[in-house]
Formats: C-alpha cells, sequence, structure tokens
C-alpha cells in the first residue's frame, strides 16, 4: 500500500514545476590523507595495524562508509557491527552499525511482502484494465492503440514499483541488493594478518546531522575518525 501511495505521489510531483527538492547525505573526513577513485581516506596507524575510513555514498535507506584494514599482530582480528559506530558530535547520539544479517533480514521481508503485492495488484490492475477499455469501446474509441497504451501503463507500474533505489547504488533490484549487502558488507569477520581487507559499513540514514565521528574497535584498541557532513540538493 505504502509503495502504491509513493507511485502516485512521484506521478503527481511530475506535473508539479514547485515539486520538494531532494536532498543527499554527503561526509568528508576533517582530515584527507588520500583519495582513491573520488573517495577521500582519513588513515590512522597504531599497534601494529594501518585502519583508513571513508565516505561511499548515500543510498536513500542508510549511508555508507568503508573501512579498509591491515595488520601484523600474531593472529585474526574480530569485527562485527558491534565495533563500530557514528557519534553525533553536536548531541552525541549513538547511531549503530546495520549488521549484514540485519540488513538481509529486512530485504529477504521486503522481497516477500513486493512479491505477495504484486499478485494482488495483477489481479486489481487487470480490472482497472477491463474498466477502461469497456469504457473506450462505450465511448467509440476502443481501438488497439487504446488497449496498448493500458497496458503500458500496468506494465510500467511494475517496473516503478519493483525499482530498488539503494543499489547502483539506485537502479537495481532487491536480488542484486542482496547480494551486494552479503558480499560487501560487514557481518561476523575475521582480519587474517598481512589481509588487504576492505569492507562497507551500513549507518541509519539520518539528515540532521552536522559532524559525526566513525568509532572503532579493533583488537582491544578505539580509533575515531571525524567527518563534516553536508546535504547537497539534487535537482
Amino acid at each position: 500500500m505504502i509503495k502504491r501511495v509513493l507511485f502516485w505521489s512521484l506521478i503527481c510531483l511530475s506535473f508539479c514545476s514547485c515539486g520538494p527538492s531532494f536532498h543527499s547525505f554527503y561526509a568528508e573526513p576533517e582530515q584527507v590523507d588520500y583519495e582513491i577513485d573520488h573517495q577521500l581516506y582519513d588513515s590512522q596507524t597504531l599497534d601494529q595495524m594501518d585502519v583508513s575510513c571513508a565516505f561511499v555514498g548515500d543510498a536513500i535507506n542508510y549511508v555508507i562508509f568503508q573501512v579498509d584494514v591491515m595488520h601484523s599482530l600474531d593472529t585474526f582480528v574480530e569485527f562485527s557491527a558491534h565495533q563500530i559506530r557514528m557519534v553525533d558530535m553536536r548531541t552525541g547520539l549513538v547511531i549503530n552499525a546495520i549488521s549484514r544479517d540485519e540488513q538481509l533480514d529486512i530485504l529477504e521481508y521486503e522481497q516477500k511482502d513486493l512479491k505477495r503485492e504484486k499478485r494482488n495488484r495483477t489481479i486489481n490492475d487487470v480490472a482497472w484494465v477491463g474498466l477502461n477499455v469497456l469504457a473506450g469501446i462505450l465511448g467509440g474509441g476502443g481501438s488497439a492503440a487504446t488497449v496498448n497504451t493500458l497496458a503500458f501503463s500496468v506494465e510500467s507500474s511494475f517496473y516503478i514499483l519493483e525499482t530498488r533505489r539503494d543499489f547502483d547504488i539506485v537502479n537495481g533490484s532487491i536480488e542484486d541488493e542482496m547480494k551486494y549487502v552479503d558480499e560487501w558488507t560487514l557481518g561476523n569477520d575475521r582480519i587474517y594478518p598481512n589481509e588487504n581487507y576492505t569492507v562497507d559499513v551500513l549507518f541509519p540514514r539520518e539528515m540532521d546531522l552536522n559532524s559525526v565521528e566513525i568509532q572503532i574497535y579493533l583488537a582491544d584498541v578505539e580509533l575515531g575518525f571525524p567527518f563534516i557532513i553536508s546535504k547537497r540538493k539534487l535537482e
């Protein structure tokens, strides 16, 4: 039901020149040590461990940071979503990372919900098309073009409602996003000595932020990476 309301809201906004603007979340490290592929990294070295952190992007339902780790300790280092958090430097609000399993559970639920909605919508839309075709025929406009146009409208609504804003990060399917989350995001990981470890960390999208610190706890060591938050208007 919510997706259907959003769909019609988007249609209405497309005809309104003064519709609301959209702002994206952007974070830049206070200290930039290096840049790779337009990503700005803050890097710290401590106790045989090199850790870097960068902002990756705004995925609408969450924001993504990247963490890179290299260490030369005697054994592996455990790293999970419980060991990293985002702290609002103005209010002290703690924003916990979203674990891989948590996000996969959300997507699996959405996937099942979408399939149920699609089945229900198919029945409703077929009835809606039938009524409109009948009205067109009764009105003298029952041409093949009329039928094709109505059928295309229904087909388009499927594509719009099934589109995930969060992958590619905008254009993929739920299955694409599930694959991304499973393969690239932080779960209950082990970082082995001299491994070039890199992982994406998801956080809930909070727009009322000005500056944050990404706090990471690894091998009994606490590291902090300050970021300045800005909102970028998308036309």
